[in-house]
């Protein structure tokens, strides 16, 4: 969680919910796990027993959790920012209780001078429970301040996660693509529901090749 971050499309870092799980190839050599690692090691609490050691390197194990003390960060940001939320975790993990989703979407709305930008490699999840916070009338006031952004780093994941990516922006929701790291050619078409897209490549020292007319056809 950083109020200054190097990430050039958001200003700041928000982390409320911590730890993920490998979901697909773009997860491999995921900065977070070592972040995660690198975090317990220097003794910060919240970042503890979330990895394991496999192949010498650290791996998400699959436990997810919330952090309340980290609620009510945005409320104590009073300039207006864009904040890349939960850039250590997925906010759509199924480990993940509707209650605390439902927590993390609140502290959004108490802060409204933000703009969120959020990003899942489970959009199937994630409507699912954006459907049972929509059913119970929560989620109108967070449709502008919200960006529901979908993790795409291939031409199967695309076609996997284009169907809930859509199907979130018919909620009316703003919807965006983050297709990082790249490891393959994607076809866009039947992606015209986004509002906007980030790409890059792999980054690391295992960091597999991304061409670049892979982006110049984005």
């Amino acid at each position: 969680m950083g109020d200054k971050t190097g990430i050039n499309w958001t200003d700041a870092t928000w982390n409320p919910i911590v730890g993920c799980s490998i979901h697909s190839p773009g997860c491999k050599f995921c900065y977070a796990m070592r972040e995660a690692a690198r975090l317990e090691r220097m003794g910060v609490d919240k970042y503890a027993g979330l990895t394991r050691i496999v192949n010498d390197k650290p791996v998400f194990n699959g436990v997810v959790r919330v952090v309340p003390k980290a609620l009510d960060q945005p409320r104590r940001w009073q300039r207006p920012r864009r904040i890349f939320v939960n850039s250590m975790s997925d906010i759509a993990h199924p480990a993940l209780r509707q209650g605390d989703f439902n927590a993390v979407l609140t502290a959004m709305e108490e802060a409204p001078h933000h703009v969120y930008q959020v990003l899942t490699k489970r959009p199937d999840v994630l409507l699912e429970r954006l459907t049972a916070l929509f059913q119970s009338d929560q989620a109108e006031p967070l449709f502008a301040r919200i960006w529901w952004g979908v993790s795409v780093e291939d031409q199967r994941r695309a076609d996997e996660r284009r169907e809930a990516g859509a199907a979130i922006a018919a909620q009316g929701f703003k919807v965006w693509v983050s297709y990082e790291p790249a490891i393959g050619p994607v076809d866009w078409d039947g992606w015209e529901f986004i509002s906007g897209m980030v790409s890059g490549g792999e980054s690391g020292p295992d960091a597999r090749p991304s061409h670049r007319d892979w982006h110049r056809d984005t």
